[in-house]
């Protein structure tokens, strides 16, 4: 079979998205650091053939099309190649089938040596019924966009997506995102996706806590309930109940808020016995006021008004608050987490009193002990 009638064979492949043609018409030809085989790939895309490119590639090398020679020395791509490759990511947005497309381009990315894809609008391949194959690549890339066109069009319309999406949270800049995410679904009450965004880093007070405010204008008592643990209360508490009344919201959830408010401010704390007044050494556990003192932990905990258990739980070895609310039904969101260097001074000092107060520092546990200690805490 001559030259041209190998070619026609590998695009009438490519045409039918079969990778078993494309793999054996490839045979027979050279492809590596040649126009044709530019082109061929450039046809697949722009075909939506997924599985006739990923067969093309792996004969071709990947993105191998330069005919410049590579400087390994220094490990950088011709910028030819790089242009190239470049050219097929804006090709397969328009693609009729460009998840796939995409999927076989960024897998090939490592073998011309193209690193990541930071200025690529990668968020354009997305959409609600993206798969988790798709995200997976996307969030790779380290896209400058990738998370947030991630939460925003897909994360957004479902809960398990979201989930995942959220494990690369720590790879981004992530924290306006994902509040921005939470004021969204605190004005539709989703609960479960606010629980995530939460435990990811979502600043529940940001803009006067707005998310707080509109859950409760929309009379989502669930959600006000999931955000009260995570908004400063003491800061935005009375303002945002004024704001609520004003418009005639729902009482009761006005209501909730309100009492909330109150109960942030910690008046047994306050008039708790100064430090260096003598003390009685700590047993199992020792109560007062609302507080109860078990081990290097000082656990406050409060009845709020739909009859939930608010329980705060203040760590002084890890210098931690862990805010924990479970319902009538001993069910509730995921606890979150505050390191004491985010709680003010005044606050910090009047728990120490507390703290000491309810007797010495017990001694040190035996680690089955401990775990088991820490455990009855977070019941």
């Amino acid at each position: 079979m001559s030259k041209k009638k190998k070619w026609e064979a590998l695009n009438e492949a490519i045409r039918q998205d079969d990778a078993a043609k494309v793999k054996e018409a490839a045979a027979g030809l050279s492809l590596a650091r040649s126009d044709e085989y530019y082109q061929a790939c450039l046809k697949a895309v722009r075909l939506g053939a997924g599985k006739a490119l990923d067969a093309l590639m792996d004969a071709g090398g990947g993105y191998n099309f330069s005919s410049k020679v590579f400087d390994s020395y220094n490990e950088k791509e011709p910028a030819e190649n790089h242009q190239l490759a470049s050219a097929l990511i804006t090709e397969a947005f328009s693609s009729p089938n460009p998840e796939p497309v995409f999927l076989v381009l960024y897998k090939n990315r490592a073998r011309g040596n193209l690193g990541d894809y930071s200025t690529v609008p990668v968020g354009k391949f997305l959409n609600e019924d993206s798969s988790i194959s798709l995200l997976d690549a996307c969030l790779k890339s380290k896209a400058y966009s990738a998370f947030s066109e991630s939460v925003d069009k897909v994360g957004l319309f479902s809960t398990p997506k979201l989930d995942f999406i959220l494990t690369f949270s720590s790879v981004y800049d992530s924290e306006a995102t994902l509040t921005r995410a939470l004021i969204t679904v605190a004005t539709n009450g989703d609960v479960d996706k606010a629980a995530l965004l939460l435990a990811s880093g979502a600043n529940a007070d940001f803009d006067g806590a707005e998310s707080l405010r509109i859950a409760a204008m929309n009379g989502h008592q669930e959600m006000v309930d999931l955000l009260l643990p995570s908004v400063s209360l003491k800061t935005y508490g009375e303002k945002i109940v004024t704001q609520l009344q004003y418009k005639d919201a729902d009482p009761a959830v006005v209501q909730s808020i309100e009492d909330a408010t109150k109960a942030t401010g910690r008046k047994p704390v306050a008039e708790a016995a100064p430090a260096e007044e003598p003390v009685q050494p700590v047993q199992e556990a020792e109560q007062d006021d609302g507080f109860e003192r078990k081990g290097n932990n000082l656990i406050e905990t409060q009845t709020l008004p739909n009859g939930s258990t608010l329980m705060t739980v203040f760590n002084f070895t890890s210098r931690q608050q862990k805010t924990i609310v479970m319902n009538k039904d001993g069910n509730g969101p995921q606890p979150t987490l505050v390191s004491f260097d985010d709680l003010d001074d005044g606050v910090v000092d009047a728990l120490q009193k507390k703290f000491d107060a309810l007797g010495k520092p017990a001694a040190a546990a035996e680690p089955a002990k401990r775990t088991a200690q820490l455990r009855n805490i977070i019941r």
